[in-house]
Parts: C-alpha cells; structure tokens; sequence
C-alpha cells in the first residue's frame, strides 16, 4: 500500500503556490479547527487578513483582537472558510449550514480527493488547492487520528524524548531516565503495538511511564537480549532492528499499515525487510515503494 504523507511544510507550500486560486478581496479568514485553524492562519498571514473560527465569526470575535467589535457586520464583505482537508465533506457541510444566511463565503479546503467530491456537494464551488488521494496521512494530525490503531511505535524519540548517549551505561541513571522521560507525543487513540530496543528487563518502568502518561496500546514488544554489555557486543549486529521488522511483519499489513520510527538507519533497515511503509521522524519522510 502507498500512502500520501503530507508534512506541514507540503501544506505551506501548497498554499503558497496556489494563491491564485484564492480572491484576494475577502475580508477575512474562518478556520475549521483543528487543521484548519494551522492552514487558515497561513493563508490569512499571506494575505493579511483576520481569522475567525465559525463560532468566533458569529459571535464577531476575531482571534487577533479576541473581543467582539461593535462595528462589524457579518453580512458585509467576502469570508473564505478554510479546513486542512476533506475527505467525506462532514465538517465543510456542517460549517456550511451554521454559516448559511450570515455573509456572502467561499470554502477552500487545501487537500482534498477529488475522486470523492460527491460527498461533499451540498457546499457550493469549493475551492481545492492540492489533490491528493486516500490513503493519505498528515504529519499536522497523525498522533490523534485512527491511524494509531494501525501503526506500530518505537518509544524513546517517538513517545518521549531519546536518552543522552551512554546513560544506560549508568543503571541508576538510565532507570531513572525511562521512569521520567519527558513525554513527546501524546496519543488520542490506543496503538497497535509499541516496539522499543529497550532491554525486557525494564519492561515494568516502561508500563508505568506509559500507564502514567495515558498511552495507550494493545501490544509492547522490548528486545530480548539480556545485558547491556551483551547488546553493545552486537552493536554492529542490527539484531534490535531485525527484531522490530519481525514484529511488524508479523502483522498482516491491513492491520499494521505503518511503523514509525525516530531514527533514519533504523527505519531504513526496517524498510528493507519488510517492504512496508515506516515513517522516520527524525527527517519527517515517509520510506516506502
């Protein structure tokens, strides 16, 4: 399977590009949150206008000023309602009903499939800025959307920040790293299965981080070797990484769709086994066919 990443930098760009495809004489810019909230405030800094959410427009609060204007009347001027994507249309539609009767507007979503535009025809002329087709995924949203349920996790540089180097070689040290490693991602929705070249032997302390930091998963898989000495005897051995393209093929890959990886050799060492999409979060790409 190959999925569309799109970092936020690809959302940037395709704003800039297509800018044209924008009137320029609106009066300001109503974000769909939450994605829309990132693309809208691009698009409203661009062109230097002010943003709103939909709740925010009706109430005639912009988010710059945060207090109601007086002397604004809704049903003047030209509104541009923008969201990240849309794929079945729900909350353009939604937008489109709240906001029907209070102004004249125009709706942009900046990626979207356009082979699925069927469903979201009750919202009149929409603006598309890219095309970009299913299966497709967000770097802006990834860690709070299902996508999780079907992904397979490292821990250290992916859920929390990376030990420093060489801190396992101090026990004391390295439990007490993994016992208060300051969380990175959180997750909205259970992973499939975290898979971490931790040793087994502090398999409790990692529960207790994750249980402690809401993460939620239905498998955790940690490197069997015994020893830290035995595993720095194999370092030019990639036994760990051998292990986590195991698990991940382990998995049929429409349960396991994706792994997500903090370091690029790894990933690419995974890649390499499986043939199977991992994304690498330490140069934010997608390695896949």
């Amino acid at each position: 399977m190959h999925i569309n990443y799109v970092t936020n930098a690809d959302l940037c760009n395709e704003i800039r590009k297509n800018l044209w495809k924008i009137p320029h004489d609106i009066s300001g810019v109503i974000c769909i949150p939450r994605g829309g909230l990132f693309c809208g405030s691009v698009i409203a800094e661009f062109l230097h206008v002010p943003i709103y959410t939909v709740d925010s427009f009706l109430e005639g609060k912009d988010l710059g000023m945060g207090l109601a204007r007086e002397n604004m009347s809704v049903k003047m001027g030209k509104w541009l309602v923008v969201d990240d994507s849309v794929a079945t249309g729900k909350a353009l539609t939604d937008a489109y009903y709240r906001l029907k009767g209070y102004g004249d507007f125009i709706f942009c979503a900046v990626v979207a499939d356009m082979g699925m535009q069927g469903y979201w025809q009750h919202v009149p002329d929409v603006i598309v800025l890219c095309d970009i087709w299913e299966p497709r995924v967000f770097e802006l949203n990834l860690f709070r959307t299902v996508w999780i349920t079907k992904s397979i996790l490292d821990i250290d540089g992916v859920l929390c920040k990376n030990p420093q180097w060489g801190l396992d070689e101090n026990e004391e040290l390295y439990i007490e790293h993994i016992k208060n490693a300051d969380p990175l991602m959180p997750l909205t929705y259970p992973a499939l299965a975290l898979c971490t070249s931790r040793l087994s032997k502090y398999c409790e302390e990692t529960k207790t981080w994750l249980v402690k930091n809401n993460i939620q998963y239905q498998m955790l898989y940690m490197s069997d070797i015994p020893s830290r000495e035995e595993r720095m005897n194999l370092i030019r051995d990639p036994i760990v990484t051998d292990m986590k393209a195991r698990v991940y093929s382990s998995y049929h890959q429409d349960d396991a769709a994706l792994f997500i990886e903090s370091s690029y050799s790894e990933a690419s060492h995974i890649f390499s086994i499986t043939k199977r999409p991992v994304l690498c979060l330490d140069t934010n790409t997608l390695i896949q066919d």
